[in-house]
């Protein structure tokens, strides 16, 4: 098959709890995709992770950064491929493999959320904070790999704001239609409440057991449309509180991650905005 004949790859990075998953189920609405859902956070955490890997994901999920390009590859030999993946498990696989950044197939997107929410959010789903919290929100591998993409990629780089895709739903997703070439379909910015029982194995591809499924994407698969995210605490000068989180080791850890991350999402927020092609 010549390279004429091949589809693109749409190809969003976030970090966790951005809204991302009602992202993918927006581009599942379209109805023209082969959706993939983090496709390389189960290499990610046999990596990292590996003697719980198996608890999290299935026997036949990918291991390896060549085993999920082949994947996305292969799909693409038939339609157009959409992936989301988390920064904190696609940073070091990328960083490496600059023939997928230059790949003119590739468009690479970025979805960008408040580290202020993100930690919070991630918090509130495990009511702990994990050893890695402040490389799980991930704001400083986005900042990293938005400058390697803007820097490689022949397509350029396309941001959207979380905070706007409950405000600005339309707008952002004309947008992101303009920016990679397709057709605006008004039939995406609406879709229909999944099961508990919704495996994800066939719509989106989907690597997690069952229980991990419903347990990460419960909130955007009973969703039928982009909603307002929700707001945080803050004093009055706008700092964050974490008043949300009782335990003070606990806040004082998710504080820290935050420090940590901020000031790359305040530098890919100052970047979007010398952006045309973002929202």
């Amino acid at each position: 098959m010549s390279a004429s004949d091949k589809h693109p790859i749409f190809y969003l990075i976030s970090g966790p709890r951005s809204l991302s998953t009602a992202f993918l189920r927006m581009m599942h609405a379209r109805g023209d995709c082969e959706v993939f859902n983090e496709p390389s956070v189960s290499a990610y955490e046999y990596e990292v992770y590996p003697d719980v890997a198996p608890t999290i994901y299935k026997p036949s999920a990918p291991r390896s950064w060549s085993a999920v390009k082949e994947m996305l590859y292969r799909a693409a030999e038939k339609r157009p491929v959409f992936a989301k993946e988390m920064s904190y498990g696609v940073h070091e696989f990328l960083r490496t493999d600059s023939a997928f950044v230059r790949d003119p197939r590739v468009h690479f997107l970025f979805l960008a959320r408040d580290p202020h929410s993100i930690a919070i959010s991630f918090y509130k789903k495990g009511e702990y904070p994990p050893e890695a919290l402040s490389d799980v929100v991930g704001s400083r591998q986005l900042w990293n790999l938005f400058e390697l993409v803007r820097d490689q990629s022949p397509n350029g780089v396309h941001v959207v704001r979380s905070e706007f895709m409950g405000t600005h739903a339309r707008e952002m997703a004309t947008a992101l239609c303009r920016h990679l070439g397709i057709p605006f379909l008004e039939h995406c910015l609406e879709w229909c409440v999944l099961p508990d029982t919704f495996t994800g194995e066939v719509e989106w591809n989907e690597q997690k057991v069952q229980s991990e499924v419903l347990h990460w994407h419960r909130s955007a698969m009973r969703s039928t449309c982009f909603s307002r995210v929700p707001q945080y605490d803050v004093d009055a000068r706008g700092s964050p509180t974490f008043s949300e989180i009782v335990n003070e080791d606990h806040r004082q850890k998710v504080h820290k991650a935050w420090l940590e991350n901020v000031p790359y999402y305040k530098k890919l927020v100052s970047a979007t905005d010398d952006l045309k092609n973002s929202i």
